[in-house]
């Protein structure tokens, strides 16, 4: 009997993924950030009248456009640098770890993928196979061969020892964080 149906994919797989999009984003979100710095700077801050408060009544906080001017230009900011240096990490990463047939499926699975096909993991396969033709079935061209599966599993696993170096597969993410929390304090 076969099993009919979705199949599970590996929560770590789904964190590859989450890593590797993201960095595709990058660009526009780093455009997107150096925009806002810029209008948030020309902006400015609102300077509003001082009123002194009287016994009884309840004050009024007039920092609060000055606090959310300093906050939204720290945010910016910081998801800007975020975003660069994600930028920097993964491009070492791919010019350093993988040969230029592991970059062409990367670029194929990954990073080529318009945004609504990223979930649909079987249109980035058949990308994949019908660019690189050997990674097909012998018998079947339109279904993925036995190399295209080891070439993923071995890629995958790549990017999580890149990636997570000394997390194990099985845990979470939000596990990951304690761990990280708990190994830092001894």
């Amino acid at each position: 009997m076969s099993k009919a149906g979705r199949k599970h994919r590996p929560k770590w797989h789904v964190m590859v993924d989450s890593v590797i999009y993201r960095f595709v984003d990058d660009p526009q979100t780093i455009r997107v950030c150096e925009n806002r710095i810029r209008e948030i700077e020309l902006t400015g801050t609102k300077e509003t009248m001082q009123y002194k408060i009287l016994e009884g009544s309840r004050g009024n906080n007039n920092t609060a456009g000055q606090e959310r001017y300093v906050l939204e230009l720290e945010q910016a900011q910081e998801q800007l640098q975020i975003s660069s240096d994600r930028i920097k990490l993964i491009d070492r990463m791919l010019q350093q770890y993988f040969s230029e047939e592991e970059r062409t499926f990367i670029n194929l699975f990954w990073l080529s993928v318009p945004v609504p096909d990223r979930g649909a993991v079987w249109t980035r396969t058949l990308t994949v196979i019908h660019q690189i033709g050997w990674l097909r079935d012998p018998d079947d061209k339109r279904r993925p061969g036995d190399a295209f599966y080891t070439w993923k599993k071995r890629i995958y696993q790549k990017w999580w020892d890149l990636l997570y170096p000394d997390m194990p597969q099985e845990m979470g993410e939000s596990d990951y964080i304690e761990y990280k929390a708990l190994s830092a304090e001894r």
